[in-house]
């Protein structure tokens, strides 16, 4: 496995990375070996895009990848606790939005039984 990182954030992890060379012709890139490659196209979403190879500026505007091994898990363990983590967080959000509800709904039965009871009177 390998891990993609860009800007010390794990973008990636697979098998094999994407790597990249400018197409000689067309402007885009195009797969190549890691031998020929100027740059690598990695990740999902707003983290999604080419890259260049760490320590080459070949590719403009684009910010440096790392490409790591990760023949123990590491990066792959750390990203799935983040992810853990993430979905207890949410969960832990969703029950305090439940038990602020419960409150909120609580005090306004207690409120409608005062204003009834003012009405009565």
């Amino acid at each position: 496995m390998k891990a993609i990182i860009v800007n010390g954030k794990i973008i990636s992890i697979c098998e094999k990375p994407t790597y990249v060379k400018k197409h000689p012709t067309i402007d885009c890139y195009v797969n190549c070996d890691k031998s020929e490659a100027i740059g690598i196209a990695a990740g999902v979403g707003e983290d999604g895009g080419v890259y260049n190879l760490f320590g080459r500026n070949d590719i403009p505007d684009a910010p440096e990848a790392l490409v790591r091994d990760d023949n123990n898990n590491e990066y792959f363990f750390n990203a799935y606790r983040q992810a853990d983590k993430a979905t207890t967080d949410i969960i832990n959000v969703e029950e305090a939005i439940c038990d602020s509800d419960t409150i909120t709904d609580e005090r306004i039965a207690a409120l409608e039984d005062v204003l009834c009871e003012l009405d009565k009177g």
